[in-house]
């Protein structure tokens, strides 16, 4: 009887790790460096506040760690506090251009024929 109930609280065990490793990584892969995400407010109060949105953002990831992420704003602002995973969802919205990402300045080569001058082929460009 003890050896039996041991064993099924091994496996209960092993199923329980198995659940909580899948969803930590679920978030990781979800929520990558550069991508946009909403905020959950978490202060928000009972009633006065009742009709307002609870998701504020969006905020770029700028750093992972073990689950907490680091969010930075659209003026470049690093936020002090890091943000649990679970507190994040993806932004859907039309996403403006991330102020962290680093553009590489074209080089005149690279950026092709300007307007009205011809390109390798010889016709014109529009």
């Amino acid at each position: 009887m003890r050896v039996h109930s041991l064993e099924v609280f091994g496996l209960d065990q092993q199923r329980r790790r198995a659940f909580v490793d899948w969803h930590h990584g679920r978030n990781e892969k979800l929520f990558a460096i550069g991508k946009a995400v909403l905020v959950f407010r978490t202060r928000m109060g009972k009633m006065p506040e009742k009709l307002r949105f609870r998701w504020t953002g969006p905020y770029w990831i700028v750093a992972v760690e073990n689950g907490t992420f680091t969010l930075g704003t659209l003026t470049r602002e690093i936020l002090p506090q890091k943000v649990n995973g679970f507190r994040l969802k993806p932004y859907a919205g039309p996403t403006p251009r991330n102020p962290f990402e680093k553009s590489p300045d074209p080089s005149p080569l690279e950026a092709g024929p300007l307007r009205g001058e011809s390109s390798s082929d010889g016709e014109p460009t529009t």
